[in-house]
């Protein structure tokens, strides 16, 4: 799930099919993983026309992204 919030955090705003295609997901699992994000109001939806476009709504959420991939950095650089 932190591949679909980075591609949000980046982009501020994609449409369900950007969101798909940008992290290499089938459609149905695109679907799915936006689904819980919207059950987790960490996403708002938006219908604009026959697309539907989703964003971040909890502050917090690019944050601990940030975090997150600064601690993932952090210990590969002492894997050997």
């Amino acid at each position: 799930m932190m591949g679909l919030i980075h591609a949000l955090v980046r982009a501020g705003e994609l449409s369900w099919g950007e969101f798909a295609a940008s992290v290499a997901m089938t459609p149905q699992a695109a679907s799915n993983q936006l689904t819980r994000l919207l059950d987790l109001r960490v996403v708002a939806s938006e219908r604009r026309g026959a697309r539907v476009y989703y964003r971040l709504v909890d502050p917090c959420v690019p944050g601990v992204l940030d975090k997150g991939l600064c601690v993932a950095e952090e210990s590969a650089r002492w894997r050997p």
